[in-house]
C-alpha cells in the first residue's frame, strides 16, 4: 500500500539523531549516523517550491538572525564559563569565526553552538538553488561542479559557501522524488540498508562540518543509499505517537537545534553530586559510559523546554523578533 511520504517525520528523526550524536554516543553510532546530513538537503529538497527571490529571501531569514543570535549568546557563555584549558584559541577568535563561518579544523567555534552551522549553509544552498533552477543548463553545471569541489578536497569556506555547492545535488534529487511521487519497496531498502552498512565499515566516519569525506566515492554512495531509507522511513511511519513526537521536534526545529547543545550541558551539570557519591572523577567519563541516560535526559528536558516555555519566549530565544517588530508598529500605526 502507498503512503505519503511525510517530511516533518524525517526531519524530526534526524533532529533526534542529531541530538543523540551531541550527548557522547558511542562511537559507532556517530560513524554510522555521520553520513546523515545529505537527507535534511533532500527534504528540503522535497518540500521545495519556486516562488520570488524577495518572497524566498523572507521566509528563509530566520535561519541568518537564529545562526548570529544563538551564536553569539552561545560563545559569550562558552568563553565565560569553560576552563582555561578547554579555551584554544583567543576569545576574541570564537566570535571572529562565528561571524566569518570559518572551520577548517573542527574547534575555531564554540562547541556548544558548533551545530549551527546547519543553518547558514542551509540559507545559502536555498539562495544558489533558487537561482540555479531558473535554467537547466545553469543547474546541471552547478551540480556537476558540487560533486567536483569534493574530489579537490575543498574546505567549508567563508559562510559555508562550500558546503552550500555540495548540497545542491541533494535538494535536487529531493524536488525530483517529489515530482515522480517515488515510492520505496521492501527489496529496495534492504538493497540501500546492505550498501550502506558495507560502505560504512569500510569508509568510517564522514563529516560535513570539516568537509572530511575520505574516500569521496565512496562516501557518495554511502549518502546515496540514505535517500531511499530516508523516502521509506517516512512513509510508514504512521504510529500516531511516534508520528507527534517527531513532528513537534520538527516544528519547533531552529529551538531544538539551536539549544539542544546549551541544554545538554546544563543537564550534565546535575551529575556531579551523582559522579562525587559513586565514585567517578571525571565528568566525560560518566557521559562516555551512561550516554543513553544523558541523551534521554536531554531530550526530556528539550520537550519539556517545547511545552512549557511561551511561544513568544521561545521565538525570542532564537532571535525571531519580527513579531516585537509588527507589534510595534501596529501600536505606532494606532496611536498616530
Amino acid at each position: 500500500m502507498k503512503r505519503n511520504f511525510n517530511p516533518l517525520v524525517v526531519e524530526g528523526l534526524i533532529l533526534l539523531i542529531v541530538i543523540m550524536l551531541h550527548t557522547f554516543a558511542p562511537k559507532l553510532l556517530v560513524t554510522f549516523f555521520s553520513y546523515g546530513i545529505p537527507v535534511l538537503f533532500f527534504v528540503r529538497g522535497y518540500q521545495w517550491h519556486d516562488r520570488p527571490f524577495r518572497n524566498l529571501i523572507f521566509s528563509r531569514l530566520q535561519l541568518i538572525l537564529t545562526y548570529y543570535f544563538v551564536g553569539i549568546l552561545g560563545t559569550i557563555l562558552f568563553v565565560l564559563f569553560s576552563p582555561e584549558e578547554i579555551l584554544i584559541y583567543q576569545r576574541q577568535e570564537y566570535f571572529k569565526n562565528l561571524l566569518l563561518a570559518r572551520v577548517i579544523k573542527g574547534d575555531e567555534i564554540a562547541i556548544i553552538i558548533a551545530p549551527l552551522w546547519f543553518l547558514l549553509a542551509l540559507f545559502v544552498s536555498d539562495v544558489f538553488y533558487h537561482f540555479s533552477r531558473k535554467n537547466t543548463t545553469i543547474l546541471i553545471t552547478v551540480i556537476l561542479f558540487g560533486i567536483a569541489l569534493r574530489f579537490l578536497g575543498l574546505k567549508p569556506l567563508l559562510f559555508r559557501i562550500g558546503t552550500a555547492l555540495i548540497s545542491i545535488p541533494f535538494t535536487e534529487i529531493g524536488r525530483w522524488a517529489k515530482e515522480k511521487r517515488v515510492n520505496i519497496k521492501w527489496y529496495a531498502l534492504l538493497i540501500s540498508l546492505a550498501v550502506f552498512i558495507v560502505i560504512v565499515l569500510v569508509n568510517g566516519e564522514v563529516s560535513w562540518y570539516t568537509h572530511n569525506f575520505h574516500n569521496v566515492l565512496l562516501t557518495f554512495i554511502g549518502e546515496f543509499s540514505l535517500l531511499p531509507i530516508a523516502l521509506f522511513v517516512g512513509s510508514t511511519i504512521t504510529n500516531t505517537f511516534v508520528k507527534n513526537f517527531l513532528q513537534k521536534l520538527a516544528m519547533n526545529a531552529l529551538f531544538v537545534f539551536s539549544y539542544h547543545g546549551i541544554i545538554s550541558a546544563l543537564v550534565a551539570i546535575m551529575y556531579f553530586p551523582i559522579i562525587k557519591a559513586i565514585g567517578f572523577t571525571d565528568i566525560f567519563n560518566f557521559l562516555y559510559k551512561f550516554w543513553y541516560v544523558h541523551f534521554s535526559l536531554t531530550v526530556f528536558a528539550l520537550i519539556i523546554s517545547i511545552n512549557y516555555i511561551p511561544n513568544n519566549i521561545k521565538r525570542i530565544l532564537i532571535g525571531d523578533v519580527r513579531f516585537l517588530i509588527a507589534r510595534h508598529l501596529k501600536n505606532s500605526g494606532g496611536n498616530g
